[in-house]
């Protein structure tokens, strides 16, 4: 925007010597941090400042940040050996008993919840890219149901949006059928606007629902190996990714995982490190070794 004006950004242009301020709120952060995560989406919206006024990041300080980055992860490492980071993937057993218990519902909430559920799990994306999902993005391919992105949190300019996620329907196991929750929504919601799921905060509202339930069972999940509090929005993606590619000894190629969804060449380092955070060893991978 020819409007914009450039901030006054004092410390963009002061030396190592002068200690750059935003190294100090860095370290601020990184005490205050539960997780080595908060520290890199900092430095993630620092590198975009930059990019985003058009200003050539001083190699000092791209270095001072990123050696500072990693012995914080060691750090951090260090200090929570054995703990898991994140939240624990959703099980695939856990995940059909839950879809089948929302389903068996007679809470419209529980509906809306069961069908991002069951997206999110079929997709094995983001809830944010299921939440935004567009009516003129879903088609048929033969009796394969396609969906497509306008963007995503690798393709932010939508350069790939005319890639289409595949999905096919699965009458052996209705209760996680992706065709069968979409017709089941759609008969209860009805279809309007432009978008699959209208309103705001979508993603808010399922991550509401979904943890208010699991909160309301804390029995029946425990019984089943589970902990509430271990539980979000977050754990589908990672059991879904986790269980293609370790929860069969038929599984598919390494390379159609990884490139699901896909990323810009540019990315794809990125977002193969982030493959080995979603997913997540399954005894299925040890029985085929």
């Amino acid at each position: 925007n020819k409007n914009c004006k450039i901030p006054d950004f004092d410390y963009l242009h002061q030396t190592q010597e002068g200690k750059y301020p935003f190294l100090l709120y860095l370290a601020m952060k990184a005490r205050e941090a539960g997780s080595t995560s908060t520290v890199e989406r900092i430095r993630s919206a620092h590198r975009s400042m930059y990019t985003r006024w058009n200003i050539l990041m001083p190699p000092e300080l791209c270095k001072a940040i990123s050696d500072f980055c990693v012995g914080h992860k060691k750090d951090f490492s260090d200090k929570n050996k054995g703990i898991v980071i994140g939240k624990d993937k959703l099980g695939f057993d856990n995940y059909k008993i839950l879809s089948k218990e929302l389903l068996d519902s007679v809470s419209m909430e529980l509906l809306f919840t069961r069908t991002m559920l069951v997206l999110t799990w079929n997709l094995m994306c983001r809830v944010n890219n299921a939440a935004s999902i567009q009516l003129d993005g879903i088609s048929w391919q033969l009796d394969a149901l396609t969906i497509r992105f306008g963007k995503t949190k690798t393709d932010p300019e939508g350069k790939l949006s005319g890639f289409a996620f595949h999905i096919y329907a699965n009458p052996y196991m209705p209760e996680i059928c992706a065709v069968t929750a979409l017709g089941i929504y759609w008969a209860c919601f009805g279809i309007t606007g432009t978008e699959l799921f209208p309103g705001k905060s979508q993603k808010d509202r399922y991550s509401k629902s979904l943890s208010k339930y699991l909160m309301s069972n804390k029995e029946k999940l425990v019984a089943r190996g589970m902990v509430a509090n271990n539980i979000g929005t977050h754990s589908v993606r990672k059991g879904a990714a986790s269980f293609v590619m370790c929860g069969s000894t038929e599984g598919p190629p390494t390379a159609a995982v990884r490139l699901c969804p896909p990323a810009p060449p540019a990315r794809g380092g990125a977002e193969a490190g982030l493959r080995i955070r979603v997913q997540i060893p399954d005894p299925a991978d040890r029985h085929f070794l």
